[in-house]
């Protein structure tokens, strides 16, 4: 149960990435207070030059994540796909689908249904973004089309958070943008709501 674990004796700091090691710790640190429930969502931005091993910290901090307790999605954004809205966002939501297609029947059923439940009837909305997750949760019927473009998109908004809220509900979310000064404004917007709605928990960025 993540609510329980406890940082002593679950998670250590490796010893592969030579002279990064305050930046390592800072993270980890960062990590640590989502995990023991310190903070409900956490943003770490990492700056520097390209080349000079951002990305190689975080997959370092990766391999400290208990298995068991964490979902680690990933998304590096393309100056040439900036147009693209939610390109980014599809990249790396579409990597939990892939998890979630790799499980048992037994297991799949069971994150269909809590899918299922948190977003239906609006559940097809999260097809224009990821049209895979229809192999999850079956072909859905069409959504009432709402008359103006704000309500359909506070539609939108909430069926994804809450979506958000059934991926991020037993396990530690961890999502890595690389490169997120080439993500689509949409991406971009969407991911400071899911870090700002009172509702969303157990997040890092």
């Amino acid at each position: 149960n993540i609510q329980s674990l406890k940082f002593s004796g679950k998670l250590y700091l490796p010893e592969k990435l030579y002279g990064r090691e305050d930046e390592l710790a800072t993270l980890f640190d960062e990590l640590s207070s989502v995990f023991d429930k310190k903070q409900s969502k956490n943003l770490t931005l990492i700056s520097g030059i390209s080349g000079i091993g951002k990305t190689g910290i975080v997959m370092e901090l990766i391999q400290t994540m208990p298995p068991q307790n964490s979902i680690f999605l990933m998304a590096k954004s393309d100056q040439l796909m900036s147009n693209v809205p939610f390109n980014v966002l599809k990249e790396a939501f579409n990597r939990w689908i892939i998890w979630i297609s790799s499980l048992e029947e037994e297991r799949k059923e069971y994150w269909k249904q809590k899918v299922l439940r948190a977003t239906f009837p609006d559940t097809r909305i999260l097809f224009d973004i990821l049209p895979e997750l229809e192999k999850i949760v079956g072909s859905l019927p069409e959504v009432i089309e709402l008359p103006t473009v704000l309500e359909t998109t506070m539609q939108f908004q909430k069926v994804w958070i809450n979506f958000l809220q059934v991926l991020s509900s037993e396990q530690l979310l961890l999502i890595f943008i690389d490169d997120l000064q080439w993500s689509d404004p949409a991406s971009l917007e969407l991911l400071q709501i899911m870090l700002s709605h009172p509702g969303t928990k157990n997040l890092m960025f």
